[in-house]
């Protein structure tokens, strides 16, 4: 059986690499590279699959050259960022250099919003996988002669006979399977995050892209479009996951509750097979009501992750969220009520934002008292609606996805960041809630570490200004 190697790949930062976006972890936390985990599944069929997270593991680049030059393997995928493009590419020109005859295929956020610029500049790169959840990799890597049927393969853009052939990112369905992963084939004791409730956990996908069209992400509908998969292989994943005795779960849905029909009915299938999973997933104040988050408490979920993104209705409006911060005051009063944990993303910097708005965002932080913020900083994806209109007014550049607007600098909205999870993270009161409600030794350890991350890397007093 021919062997192929899945990687994400080694960087000198604790690097946060997928599909839909890439950054650097804030704290001491890291998750499973879900385009990997999937593909692992897929790839299973027909290959004899090895796996290198290598930043999970902390394995240094050149012990896996030495693998690589060892094990002669057809093909190499490699998750790459945008993040950490240069790292990324001098790794894969490294590759090349020992193994000339694999293919190497890229996947990644970088991969899917520059998926033509990569093939034209690094003529060692074979294709960009456009879609993980799609089987089509399997008849890029089995095809014979060449593709000597002359069709177009969707998913993936590569190359044949010299020529980039686009294919584009499709699915014939609304409906999607895959095969249950190789999760053993993972380093799961590695994987951490603040809010786990057991260790190891296991990443697992309902949906792939979002209904929702808000102008800066890049799992929008109009980007990514929206497919549901198939309860029954859900349930077989969970089936398999149950078997292995792992108490923990991370849905990783851009939006897990976007279909209440569908979540009702899956929801109510993990209440009725008695897995007993504790859960996190993430979610929008407008797909929740109190008869959902009942349920989902009842099926396992104990902290919800929400988009919140901005305390300034105007912002909100702005960039077509669809929601008001009077449902956002609203649905935390209930999972606070329910005593479901819940994590807050916010965006600052958005165009049109200014250092009152950035208050009103903080202010709503302190005010709807989540258990975890997020407190993320704009940037100007280019196939986003936010990255073209910045790429077009000069608020960002081609190879730099920092915003500068006349109202704010790009200096500015780090700064403010910075105070603003020094504000809301070292409150007396917020420090207190947490100890009361930590339940483990490794919840306290998770969040002391994290919370002195967060004190080191704050800014003093003086540099808010």
């Amino acid at each position: 059986m021919r062997k192929v190697l899945l990687i994400n790949p080694p960087g000198i930062n604790p690097y946060i690499r997928d599909c839909f976006c890439s950054h650097i972890a804030k704290a001491s936390y890291i998750w499973h590279p879900l385009d990997l985990v999937i593909l692992s599944g897929i790839l299973s069929v027909n290959f004899d699959l090895k796996i290198i997270d290598a930043v999970a593991s902390k394995e240094n680049a050149f012990e896996i050259i030495k693998v690589i030059k060892k094990e002669k393997f057809f093909a190499v995928i490699c998750l790459i960022g945008n993040i950490s493009l240069k790292e990324d590419i001098s790794f894969l020109k490294k590759i090349r250099k020992v193994h000339q005859k694999c293919f190497i295929i890229v996947l990644g956020d970088v991969a899917l919003h520059k998926k033509e610029r990569l093939l034209k500049k690094y003529p060692f790169i074979d294709g960009c996988i456009l879609d993980f959840t799609s089987k089509d990799i399997l008849k890029f890597l089995n095809r014979k002669n060449k593709f000597a049927n002359g069709k177009i393969i969707e998913n993936l853009i590569y190359r044949k006979n010299g020529k980039i052939i686009k294919g584009k990112r499709k699915s014939s369905s609304k409906l999607f399977t895959y095969p249950v992963p190789k999760h053993k084939l993972f380093p799961l004791s590695a994987y951490k995050l603040p809010m786990q409730k057991y260790t190891p956990f296991i990443s697992l996908l309902t949906s792939d892209g979002c209904p929702f069209s808000c102008k800066f992400c890049p799992a929008s509908n109009e980007i990514l479009g929206f497919k549901l998969r198939k309860i029954e292989n859900v349930l077989e994943e969970l089936d398999y996951i149950y078997s292995l005795g792992i108490k923990e779960l991370r849905f990783r849905d851009n939006t897990f509750i976007s279909n209440k029909n569908y979540s009702i009915k899956l929801l109510n299938s993990m209440i009725n097979k008695s897995y007993g999973f504790s859960y996190s997933c993430l979610t929008r104040v407008d797909t929740v009501n109190e008869k959902v988050l009942k349920l989902m408490k009842k099926s396992g979920c104990h902290t919800i992750q929400f988009g919140v993104e901005s305390g300034s209705n105007k912002i909100l409006n702005q960039f077509n969220k669809r929601t008001n911060t009077g449902q956002i005051k609203k649905v935390f009063a209930v999972c606070k009520k329910l005593k479901i944990n819940t994590l807050a993303h916010f965006i600052l910097g958005l165009p049109g934002e200014t250092l009152k708005t950035m208050e009103k965002t903080l202010a709503l932080a302190k005010q709807i008292e989540p258990d975890y913020v997020s407190f993320n900083i704009a940037k100007a994806i280019p196939e986003t609606q936010l990255g073209k209109e910045c790429l077009q007014k000069g608020w960002s550049q081609q190879n730099n996805l920092n915003i500068n607007t006349p109202q704010l600098s790009f200096k500015d909205v780090l700064r403010f960041q910075k105070k603003a999870y020094r504000e809301f993270y070292l409150r007396p009161k917020f420090i207190l809630k947490k100890l009361i409600k930590i339940s483990s030794l490794m919840e306290l350890f998770s969040n002391l570490t994290n919370m002195l991350n967060l004190f080191f890397k704050a800014p003093k007093k003086s540099e808010w200004k």
